[in-house]
């Protein structure tokens, strides 16, 4: 009966309201994400001040993180 059920579920998925329910999401989790930015971005900065290693560490990260995201500026935005 469970199995049945679930099936019942994906058969009867719409997708018709998909994009405004991603539109919604989308709004949802960019307030929570700059709330958490705005409070960890102050702490980062001063130990980046405070620290040659963990500032020297930090770039590295950033870093492998672009290279490995292969995300690079794009010319309009690199001058």
């Amino acid at each position: 009966m469970r199995s049945t059920f679930w099936l019942f579920l994906i058969v009867e998925l719409d997708m018709s309201k998909f994009s405004e329910a991603m539109r919604i999401y989308e709004s949802l989790r960019v307030d929570r994400v700059c709330g958490v930015l705005t409070r960890a971005l102050p702490s980062m900065q001063k130990r980046r001040a405070e620290s040659k290693l963990y500032n020297a560490w930090r770039e590295a990260s950033i870093n492998a993180q672009v290279w490995a995201m292969e995300t690079r500026r794009s010319p309009k935005e690199s001058t």
